[in-house]
């Protein structure tokens, strides 16, 4: 047999508190008092349970007739994602030409770029310092693009002529 059990407080405040208490163990032993978030294997004549309700707090309590015969499957980890915000705005507008032309500069304070590609007819290929319209990510006419967490500098080209992009920058 597998025995388990947790308790969930809301209020975290009285974790000290002992509100859910077993003790388990074999007929003529001394029953053994079990620890919160613990388990046990083996074979039990029967268990103890007193519990002092409170409210906010949840017990779960699994039994099983193995270890084979119980699985607990965790989520995954609440993590605490924290970001800082842009508090300042920047804006450029650049003339796209046949080679790769500096739309917006390394910057270690960017927090987001985003960028509009104003022609009516001219597709504009971003990417690093070698973009080409072949490996670029292309920005069709009117299409707008904000790239998020890049301090990198970003270029563009068109196949022929100019394009006029515009260029927001959020800024730490």
């Amino acid at each position: 047999m597998l025995f388990a059990f947790s308790q969930r407080r809301s209020d975290l405040s009285r974790v000290a508190d002992s509100v859910l208490n077993i003790r388990i163990g074999t007929e003529g032993v001394d029953f053994a008092p079990i620890e919160q978030n613990s388990s046990i294997a083996g074979a039990f004549d029967g268990f103890e349970l007193s519990w002092a309700a409170q409210s906010g707090v949840t017990a779960y309590i699994f039994v099983s007739q193995g270890p084979d015969a119980l699985r607990f499957l965790s989520p995954p980890a609440k993590q605490l994602v924290t970001s800082s915000v842009g508090t300042t705005l920047a804006t450029n507008a650049v003339s796209a030409a046949t080679a790769a032309t500096l739309l917006s500069a390394a910057n270690a304070l960017r927090q987001s770029v985003t960028l509009q590609n104003r022609d009516t007819t001219k597709d504009v290929a971003i990417g690093g310092s070698g973009v080409t319209m072949a490996s670029g990510f292309i920005l069709e006419p009117g299409a707008i693009k904000t790239i998020d967490k890049t301090t990198a500098a970003i270029y563009g080209r068109v196949a022929a002529g100019t394009a006029d992009v515009r260029v927001l920058e959020e800024l730490s």
